[in-house]
């Protein structure tokens, strides 16, 4: 096929026109790739920062809700303790009285009062299992109308503390009055078995009263189990 001149020409005009285009175009394209890849990666950036900080907060989150339901256990225990019934360490409280000196003891409890007549069966069983002799655990005696005794706590007409657990001695020297300090500063203190009662006491319920009373016998420690401080 043989085409006339001003066909050809303007045939090769054609092509460079679209040569020229085809080149405009696959600049554009190429600038417009770059250019959307660009903000392509920032909105991916943007994204994964999101995500990001969206998980640190879930675990943070996760970390609140945990310590909250880990105080909230911890807040149910000392409920627990306060009003549940009152426990000795047993290991604790053996340890402290083997191969210690020793003397016979009475039990006295607030009557009327449950969870006292309950912790005093529990230190009998306990002292007992300590080779420890109980003579006796009874209630409390109620003092006579119009005593003096009749107008203060019933649990110090017999030597005891208003409340807890009182270690009572018909007398107790200076020496012995110290015992329970020094044990607790780890120093040297006097073994009685009014000191080293005690000092049981101290180990396995975290607390330890003592006094001493006329009526107490001679010989015989008292154990005065009061309500719930």
């Amino acid at each position: 096929m043989i085409l006339s001149e001003g066909l050809a020409i303007r045939l090769n005009d054609l092509s460079n026109l679209f040569l020229i285009i085809g080149l405009v175009i696959g600049v554009v394209s190429t600038v417009l790739l770059v250019w959307t890849g660009g903000v392509k990666e920032e909105y991916l950036k943007r994204e994964l920062s999101l995500t990001k900080e969206r998980t640190a907060n879930a675990n943070a989150l996760a970390a609140r809700l945990e310590n909250d339901a880990a105080q909230a256990r911890l807040e149910l225990e000392k409920l627990k303790e306060k009003i549940g019934p009152r426990k000795l360490d047993r290991g604790a409280f053996h340890q402290a009285l083997g191969g210690q000196p020793k003397v016979p003891v009475e039990i006295l409890y607030m009557k009327d009062d449950p969870d006292s007549l309950e912790f005093a069966q529990e230190i009998e069983n306990d002292l007992k299992d300590a080779s420890w002799t109980v003579l006796s655990r009874e209630p409390i005696p109620s003092p006579r109308e119009g005593t003096a005794d009749s107008g203060i706590p019933i649990t110090m007409t017999v030597g005891g503390q208003p409340s807890g657990v009182t270690v009572v001695a018909r007398s107790i020297s200076e020496e012995e009055s110290q015992a329970n300090l020094n044990s607790m500063l780890g120093r040297e203190w006097v073994k009685t078995p009014w000191t080293v009662l005690s000092v049981a006491f101290q180990k396995s319920m975290g607390e330890s009263k003592g006094s001493s009373h006329p009526t107490c016998p001679e010989g015989v420690l008292r154990v005065i189990v009061g309500p719930r401080p």
